[in-house]
This record gives C-alpha cells, structure tokens and sequence, in this order.
C-alpha cells in the first residue's frame, strides 16, 4: 500500500556532457536550513553543485511540482519523472540511456543509501534530487554527470534541514529527481 510517508519519486533532466564535481561543500539556502549542504545528497563521487530548501511537499503525485526552484541551475527545461519507492516509473530513454533500477534505502530516518542503473550510453544528465521532510523540500541539483555505457551510480543523502519547531524532522516522505 502506497502512502505519502514512504514515497520516493525520482526525476530526470536532459543535459549536455560536461565536468561536474564540487571541491568543498556550499550550504543550501532557503528556509529552516539548519547545517544542510551540498555534500548531503551525492552519486558516486559527485555531491550536489547546488541545494535549496524550501517550505512544502516538493512530491509529484501527492505534492507540489511547482516549488521546484526556477534560480540558478534548477531552472529551465523539463524534468521526467522517472523512479518512485525504489522502482522505476519512467524508464526514458534520456540522453541516451534507459533506466533500470533506483535502488534507495533509510525510509525514516535522517539518512540513506540511493543509486540509479541504466542501459545504453554513454550519456550525459543532469540530476535534481529532492526529499520531503517535517512539512519542508530539500532540493539538490548534481549538474552535468557523465554516465558511462551500461552502468549504474550509486550514493547517499542526508536530512540537516529543520522543522518549523527548529528540530531535525529526520522523517522524510518522498523524493524526486529530475
């Protein structure tokens, strides 16, 4: 049985090949921040470039596709939903490349494991990872991965942001990325 507390969504960008990679981590800005960075949400060796929190349900299929951020690198161009609650939704093709796993794991707590497998490629893709917690969307944008033929990523997330009562929701209720 579906319910909003354990939904997971993940959605795509078509992009160009290019470098990507972040020296040190940059906080996010937003809302009830607390100590959340770019460094809490990563794939493979690549943290996010980029991170927003923001108040509401960020969710597709439940929540509100709009609060996506439209500054900087969040804006411009469509995003394809294409994983929900470690299954995918969408396979594609994007950029060459058919999807075929979205593994994820720590439903419930401040922090997991997550990947994304395909077929096809090499391709290139940008990644907005966003997750839903204690009434608040963070939003983090991985810029320009290079994904190689026939292969997978995989990485991690954290939850640093907080509620509106100043704590660590540590309760996330679902994902996207696009």
């Amino acid at each position: 049985m579906r319910t909003l507390r354990n939904r997971w969504t993940l959605v795509l960008a078509l992009c160009s090949l290019l470098g990507s990679g972040l020296v040190g981590a940059t906080a996010c800005t937003g809302v009830n921040v607390g100590t959340s960075d770019t460094g809490d949400v990563a794939l493979d060796s690549d943290a996010a470039t980029q991170c927003e929190i923001v108040a509401g349900n960020s969710g597709q299929g439940g929540g509100d596709s709009s609060l996506i951020p439209t500054d900087g690198s969040f804006g411009g161009g469509s995003w394809l939903q294409v994983g929900a609650e470690g299954g995918i939704v969408d396979s594609g093709p994007v950029s060459g490349l058919t999807f075929t796993s979205f593994p994820f794991t720590g439903t419930g707590d401040f922090n997991g494991m997550w990947g994304l497998g395909w077929t096809g490629g090499p391709g290139g893709l940008d990644v907005l990872f966003s997750m839903h917690a204690g009434g608040i969307s963070g939003f983090f944008v991985l810029d320009g991965l290079t994904a190689p033929a026939d292969s997978s990523f995989s990485g991690d997330w954290r939850i640093n942001w907080f509620n509106s009562s100043g704590k660590n929701p540590g309760n996330e209720s679902n994902v996207q990325f696009g």
